[in-house]
């Protein structure tokens, strides 16, 4: 896993993970907070591909990355696999500055579903007039 922030090993690193499959989620996990942004985008993409389970744990850390353009796509896929068990996490991004994690945040809890968005009613009300 600390290979994923080596640009001449993040290829053949992310296939050996995909291989172990989730067992390495812990490992791949830490990588979420890596300074290194082919690491955390290696790492949201493995769990991911890992499933819900796997990804669970580390909601909170893919939810702090739909801020970040370069792995919204990554951790929104990785959380969408995690389903409504992450909506706290995905609900505190509904206030962040960054456009494209409010979004991305109200666009998970839409796919989660009615009970799980409710908590975070007014801040989705909040939203309707942004751009």
């Amino acid at each position: 896993a600390a290979l994923l922030g080596d640009d001449r090993c993040t290829r053949y690193a992310t296939g050996a993970l995909q291989q172990v499959g989730a067992t390495a989620a812990p490992c791949v996990g830490r990588m979420l907070t890596s300074d290194d942004l082919a690491a955390r985008r290696s790492a949201a993409s493995l769990l991911s591909g890992y499933g819900g389970e796997a990804a669970a744990p580390f909601a909170e850390q893919l939810a702090a990355l739909l801020g970040d353009d370069r792995c919204t796509r990554y951790a929104t896929g990785a959380l969408q696999q995690v389903g409504a068990t992450a909506a706290p996490c995905v609900g505190r991004m509904l206030t962040s500055d960054d456009l494209a994690a409010r979004r991305s945040a109200a666009s998970l809890l839409s796919g989660y579903g009615g009970e799980a968005a409710a908590p975070f009613a007014e801040q989705l009300a909040a939203l309707l007039g942004d751009d």
